[in-house]
């Protein structure tokens, strides 16, 4: 298995990225 990097975590079902809004909103901020 190779380990890949995920800007907003580990894919979800359906390859669809599981996103936590907490964690998004502060990447959100900090990518400003």
């Amino acid at each position: 298995m190779t380990r890949q990097y995920y800007p907003w975590g580990r894919p979800g079902p359906g390859g669809v990225p599981w996103r936590d809004p907490r964690m998004l909103g502060v990447r959100f901020l900090e990518s400003m």
